[in-house]
Formats: C-alpha cells, structure tokens, sequence
C-alpha cells in the first residue's frame, strides 16, 4: 500500500475517456482523483498536461472540471488553451464558475496557427 505523499505533491490528472466514441469516462475519472486525494496529494492539475484538454469541446472540459470539483476538495490547477486571447479569457471564465474558490492557478497556453508566432 502507498503512503502519504510529502507536503507539496500536486497529481497530474490525466482525462480518462471510454468506448469507440472516446466519451470522457467520469466513473473513472472520479475514482482516480479520489485516489490521488486519498494518497494525500496536496493539489491536482488538470486539463492541463496531456494535450487531452486540446481535443475535448468545451462541454467536455466543463464535464471533467465538475467531476474533478464534485469527487474532491483539493485545490486544482487548471490548463486552459486555445488560439487567440479572448477565448481562453471565456475559459478562464467557466473554469473559475464550475472550480470556484479552489482554483489555485491556471496554466494559459495560446496557441497561434502561424509557426512564425
């Protein structure tokens, strides 16, 4: 059995998704924050590390952050991304309504189609 983390171990959650039409698969997603906060995590980061986040809609990232929100009381980083400012600031925006109070940072990554940029 593993035991509890030191102080300042944050999980990277990675967005578990289920069946041909790659779904996101809350059940599991749940169980496993829920395991990082029983191993005494002290934060998770999520949407933000795998490249998942880049591919789901946006209801899809709305249904992982409240499960996230939902399954634990942890504080969470969270990944936000997109092309242009103005739709990562409306990210921003859903992530802070459905996290709240425990939205401890958000990792911004704007991406632009020009390579030269």
């Amino acid at each position: 059995m593993v035991g509890n983390l030191s102080s300042g171990v944050w999980g990277v959650v990675a967005t578990p998704f289920l069946g041909p039409s790659l779904e996101v698969d809350g059940s599991s997603l749940s169980r496993l924050v829920k395991h990082y906060e029983g191993i005494g995590v002290t934060g998770l980061t999520v949407l933000g590390v795998f490249g998942e986040a880049a591919r789901l809609s946006a209801e899809e990232r709305r249904t992982v952050l409240e499960v996230v929100a939902a399954s634990v009381e942890l504080p969470l980083v969270v990944g936000v991304t997109g092309l242009a400012t103005a739709p990562v600031i409306e990210e921003a925006r859903l992530v802070r309504e459905v996290v709240g109070d425990r939205l401890a940072g958000l990792m911004v990554q704007v991406n632009s189609p020009d390579p030269r940029t």
